[in-house]
């Protein structure tokens, strides 16, 4: 096996020439606007398996922009051999997710209908409406939910079945036409690679650690897809971008809750073992490099659709599922709710019945949550004069950071799972607001 380096040494270290921050830590710099142009136009650009399923995911005019942009890529496009590999593995699975938005999207707006109903009742009970009056405003409803429930079956109509797809799909064929020449070797001791990939994962070295506990065998995946990106970048000496809609800490350098470029052990061993600058981007970033240095055509809305699949915090799955259980429990009391996203840091706007409550939403693997999440929160609700901004999470905070909290009183926080129930939530939600001083007056 090749020796593979990692951790914070970089390209330069021993080299009496590389003296500048820039040339001893090339990991702690993002790429300039000229850099990524090289990236994209004339560097390897390899997906990852994920990043490969957003085709099956997206609707239709996105899949085809996706589509076209890889072909943009031409020989610049390609794909590890284990990603070819998980691909076909996991195919099924995805077909299965995308085949079951729709009845699920039904079911869960269902939900907040069925809420819309009970709310009905209550202010025609309290308020001396008839049934014939009651029964007008159901059918109002009830017309509503079916005219939502079928125009969003039309805005995404995915044809493909599990049953269907066994020995194939159409979206597969066409994967298997862009990507025929561009996959990459297995590696020649795959035994000696995973013990390697154990070691690491065992002493956090990125990537691949952090979904350890969760899935070990992906965690020994992602550095065989790492191990598999730098033997071929060793062979093209290119600039080396990865793409890919995984966000966590074993890929992504996060300070203060962004996300900020690849890791630098990441960078630093990719110069040492193939000489190359390494990049990462999501979906997202890759179709608007496209668009800008390669003519792809992108459409606003694909750019909306890349920006869901990403595995941010609110953009996970697990994510999306709070969020939405959030969204029903305020519903079911009759508070208005929005989403938003003011300078990266509100994701929901309420209006409770005691005025408005501007919503952080952090929805984190680990516990507790980081202490400078909230750090970073209260100095921009005291900068930005945010009267109320309360954090919610699943998970607790440090000792250092709720008191912290409590003492400058001008952020609130509520720890809630949904399992707890709607009413816990909005509860839980108007004591912190008077807490910090909002009382309706």
């Amino acid at each position: 096996m090749d020796s593979v380096k990692s951790g914070d040494e970089s390209a330069g270290n021993g080299d009496s020439t590389a003296s500048g921050l820039r040339d001893v830590f090339p990991g702690y710099f993002l790429p300039s606007d000229e850099e990524l142009r090289e990236f994209i136009s004339d560097g390897l650009v390899a997906f990852d398996t994920n990043a490969l399923f957003d085709i099956y995911r997206f609707n239709l005019q996105a899949r085809s922009e996706f589509v076209a942009a890889l072909r943009l890529l031409d020989g610049r496009l390609w794909i590890p051999n284990r990603v070819g590999l998980e691909v076909l593995e996991r195919r099924l699975e995805v077909i299965k997710e995308c085949a079951e938005a729709n009845p699920s999207f039904d079911g869960e707006i269902r939900k907040l209908f069925d809420a819309v109903s009970q709310q009905i009742r209550s202010f025609g009970n309290r308020r001396g409406l008839t049934n014939q009056q009651m029964s007008s405003l159901q059918a109002v409803a009830d017309r509503a939910y079916l005219e939502i429930s079928s125009q969003a079956s039309g805005f995404f109509d995915f044809d493909l079945t599990v049953d269907g797809s066994i020995r194939g799909d159409k979206i597969l064929a066409e994967l298997e036409e862009i990507l025929k020449g561009k996959i990459g070797g297995p590696l020649k001791d795959l035994k000696l690679e995973e013990a390697e990939g154990a070691r690491r994962v065992a002493e956090k070295i990125p990537p691949g650690y952090a979904d350890h506990k969760k899935d070990p065998e992906r965690a020994i995946g992602d550095y065989l897809v790492w191990r598999q990106l730098l033997a071929e970048a060793a062979s093209r000496a290119k600039p080396v971008m990865l793409v890919t809609n995984d966000q966590k800490p074993d890929w992504v350098r996060e300070v203060l809750g962004k996300k900020i470029g690849p890791r630098p052990e990441l960078v630093a061993e990719m110069l040492n073992v193939a000489g190359a600058p390494f990049h990462l981007a999501t979906v997202k970033s890759f179709l608007l490099l496209a668009q800008k240095y390669l003519g792809a055509e992108v459409s606003p809305t694909t750019v909306t659709q890349a920006q869901q699949f990403s595995a941010s915090a609110l953009g996970s799955n697990r994510g999306q599922s709070y969020v939405l259980a959030m969204r029903s429990a305020f519903a079911a009391v009759g508070w208005p709710v929005f989403e938003t996203n003011v300078d990266g840091f509100i994701d929901l706007i309420v209006d409770t019945r005691l005025g408005r409550a501007d919503l952080v939403v952090k929805v984190y693997r680990e516990a507790p949550l980081p202490s400078a999440i909230v750090t970073e929160l209260i100095d921009y609700a005291e900068r930005a004069q945010h009267s109320a901004v309360v954090l919610v999470s699943h998970t607790r905070l440090t000792n250092s950071a709720h008191e912290k909290l409590l003492r400058r009183g001008t952020v609130g926080f509520v720890k809630w799972s949904p399992d707890d129930g709607g009413e816990i939530l909005c509860s839980k939600l108007i004591d912190e607001l008077r807490r910090i001083g909002v009382n309706g007056d």
